[in-house]
């Protein structure tokens, strides 16, 4: 899954840490690309729930877009047979997949959409959040692709009989377990 957000192959050495640490980088350079290209100021990603008025334009459309993409790719999700709580990189949530799938495309839909509404005026800019986003869903033909994107995400790509062995499952408490077992008592 963090291959399919990279656009170059990653480090197999690399430890699920470095690699979440890359992808913290990498989203932190998108929010300020995004900011100059919209010429909004941004200050980080803050807001509290008890206080939603009181967060800056960008960070309640910012809310409104990922709240708007994680109720569509969740509704896809399980239309497509999937459990929206199969944890990959997010786990522990009943959402945990749809956290997962939604970081594929959130650098591409859902952050350009809330950074184009945080430049317009307008008293409701979650609903423009939420209008920016559904023409990027369009644009980046997302629900037209997710169904084969997750297959490809989810069946054994690597090819070679030799490369199975390599395969992981990764643990809460940082430990790798090889995947082909049944780990039930």
């Amino acid at each position: 899954m963090y291959e399919a957000r990279f656009s170059e192959r990653l480090d197999p050495s690399l430890s699920l840490q470095q690699i979440r640490g890359l992808e913290g980088v990498r989203v932190r350079e998108t929010y300020q690309q995004l900011s100059r290209e919209a010429g909004v100021e941004w200050h980080g990603r803050r807001y509290e729930r008890d206080a939603w008025a009181a967060a800056d334009p960008v960070n309640r459309a910012l809310s409104a877009a990922n709240s708007a993409l994680y109720a569509i790719l969740h509704a896809a999700i399980v239309q497509l047979g999937y459990s929206p709580a199969l944890g990959f990189v997010h786990t522990g949530t009943h959402s945990s997949f749809i956290y997962d799938v939604a970081d594929l495309y959130k650098t591409r839909t859902g952050l350009p959409a809330a950074f184009t509404a945080a430049r317009e005026p307008g008293e409701d800019i979650e609903a423009t959040a939420r209008s920016h986003l559904r023409e990027r869903l369009s644009a980046e033909r997302v629900m037209r692709n997710l169904a084969h994107d997750l297959d490809h995400l989810l069946q054994d790509n690597e090819g070679e009989e030799g490369d199975k062995g390599r395969q992981v499952l990764w643990s809460p408490d940082g430990g790798d377990a090889a995947a082909g077992t049944n780990y039930a008592p």
